[in-house]
């Protein structure tokens, strides 16, 4: 079987499922004709590069608008696109500013950290120490306090994979010396950022924020790492260098024009468009919550972000698997804290998909009834055919098509 037939056939298997993937979104056409463009077979290394490619005029104007654009969106003072994923930014970050003995400072796998962090950590003989959480969202003070005087790290990293609220980054800058630069994994919240999830993260102590580009974000699987204004110019200098020159010599450019476009489209829409992601997350929980289900909730409400996460009791594979096969596509997760088995649900996609809010009370209404146990699966995978069947037309973008020609 070629590797065509079985693209083809993945694709096909995608048709009559509902996407609800946290880690997951869908671009728009524009955004996929750049992935696809012939930039994506030229090199741009820079004028820093011993060595100049033809033309490079054009791809670097591609590179410096993405990142001026990114900067703009996200309040910071400059970015770099280089990264190819969201993890290689973490790896820019610490071989960029930490050298072997260095202690960096992060969220325990048990509270729902990223493990890119202390992978990277570790490879470059660096001390990971979990930050102290008392609750899901809310940070220790007293006993941060004790370990940065204790430990004195050389980065504190907020990488969170499983969150339904933002950890406010005051909480940490309040005992974190000027001196140490705070960094924000953005990568799930993207999308949200800065309009609901994290607003105006460089003035409540953020350092950067970085992450990938492809969650709640709508954009190229890729990395994107912003600096706020009151990052150090020469450690800016050297998490740049690391990102754009010794984790990768050559910029993708088919990518980072993709990204740009998305850039664009978030510029353009991203506002209405968190405001209803959020929306329809919290009505995807509360249907839920109203069948039975264990949701988990946020201090105030069930989510401030795209994610519903769902305790299970019982065997939580098997039931995943009856999803999966009935064409509800979600996660099955190690729950923050609780440690036990759960779903975690993402309302960014079917938001991007034209998802009306009826359909996402529908669609939690479906998915409760298998996992109860009130419907069977062959019920359950005729009701998704009938929503994912419906027509859908992309949200949040600009209607025409790649204008190859525009000005």
């Amino acid at each position: 079987m070629s590797i065509r037939h079985i693209v083809w056939q993945y694709i096909q298997s995608r048709t009559e499922c509902i996407p609800l993937v946290a880690s997951e979104n869908s671009m728009s056409k524009a955004v996929k004709a750049l992935c696809a463009a012939s930039i994506g077979e030229r090199y741009c290394v820079g004028p820093a590069a011993p060595w100049r490619y033809p033309r490079e005029t054009y791809l670097e104007e591609i590179v410096s608008q993405t990142s001026q654009l990114a900067a703009k969106i996200f309040g910071g003072q400059v970015a770099t696109v280089a990264p190819l994923s969201g993890s290689q930014c973490v790896a820019a970050i610490v071989l960029g500013a930490c050298k072997p003995g260095d202690v960096v400072m992060g969220l325990s796998a048990n509270d729902g950290g990223h493990w890119a962090l202390r992978s990277m950590a570790e490879k470059l003989h660096c001390d990971f120490e979990p930050l102290p959480l008392c609750s899901r969202s809310e940070i220790d003070g007293g006993k941060l306090d004790q370990l940065i005087k204790k430990r004195m790290p050389k980065l504190v990293m907020v990488d969170p994979s499983h969150s339904l609220q933002a950890i406010a980054p005051e909480q940490i800058r309040a005992v974190l010396p000027a001196e140490i630069p705070l960094f924000y994994d953005i990568s799930h919240f993207m999308g949200l950022v800065p309009h609901h999830y994290l607003p105006n993260p460089f003035g409540r102590g953020v350092t950067a924020l970085h992450g990938s580009t492809h969650k709640s974000l709508f954009g190229p699987q890729k990395g994107l790492i912003i600096f706020g204004r009151a990052a150090a110019p020469d450690l800016i200098a050297q998490i740049s260098a690391t990102a754009e020159k010794t984790l990768s010599s050559n910029t993708h450019l088919h990518h980072v024009a993709a990204l740009g476009q998305a850039l664009e489209e978030y510029e353009a829409f991203g506002q209405t468009y968190a405001a209803t992601v959020v929306k329809h997350a919290r009505l995807f929980a509360q249907t839920l919550k109203n069948r039975g289900l264990n949701v988990l909730s946020a201090e105030q409400c069930f989510s401030e972000s795209h994610q519903v996460l769902v305790k299970v009791d019982g065997p939580a594979e098997a039931v995943w698997n009856s999803l999966t096969a009935s064409g509800i596509l979600t996660n099955l997760i190690r729950l923050p804290r609780d440690g036990g088995p759960g779903f975690r649900f993402g309302l960014a996609e079917t938001t991007r998909l034209g998802y009306t809010a009826s359909e996402i009370e529908a669609v939690a209404a479906i998915a409760a009834g298998l996992i109860t146990g009130a419907c069977d699966a062959e019920r359950t995978k005729t009701a998704v055919q009938e929503v994912s069947s419906r027509p859908r037309a992309m949200k949040f973008c600009f209607n025409d098509d790649l204008p190859m020609n525009a000005k």
